[in-house]
């Protein structure tokens, strides 16, 4: 079942200047930070929520594709529910006709402690939801804000 809205993407050209901006827009430090496979990371946790900003990092498909996105600007992009069952919730969008990816495993390493998240999660279609990213994600442990 969908618990709430996990996070929200907005992508940014310059992830330092972007992470300056929003430390000082929201008064705290991210709760996470992470270098991977092109991409620059900086989650917030808010409260039940949290903000993820994404940019291009070095060289890479996924860094010219963002690259392309933020050509024009920050974007936001991107909705994240977290789901408490994501194999049932995958079950249930099949069956009202979403047709979401499958479930897939993600990870990632905070770039200063080395400390490690994990967790599952899908995506339904674009097209199926108004043009809007969207994932639902299983995480195995709740983000804590720093």
């Amino acid at each position: 079942m969908i618990t709430a809205l996990d996070h929200f993407v907005l992508l940014c050209r310059d992830i330092e200047a972007a992470t300056a901006d929003y430390t000082l827009l929201l008064g705290v430090p991210p709760a996470w930070r992470a270098t991977q496979d092109g991409v620059a990371t900086a989650v917030y946790a808010l409260g039940n929520t949290a903000l993820e900003l994404m940019a291009p990092a070095g060289a890479g498909n996924v860094a010219d594709k963002l690259r392309d996105m933020t050509a024009q600007g920050p974007k936001l992009t991107t909705l994240v529910y977290r789901s408490d069952d994501v194999s049932g919730d995958h079950h249930l969008m099949t069956r009202r006709g979403l047709s979401p990816s499958a479930i897939s495993a993600g990870h990632s390493q905070h770039q200063d402690t080395g400390a490690q998240r994990t967790w599952q999660r899908f995506r339904i279609p674009d097209d199926r939801m108004a043009g809007i990213k969207t994932f639902l994600i299983q995480p195995e442990a709740a983000l804590a804000p720093q």
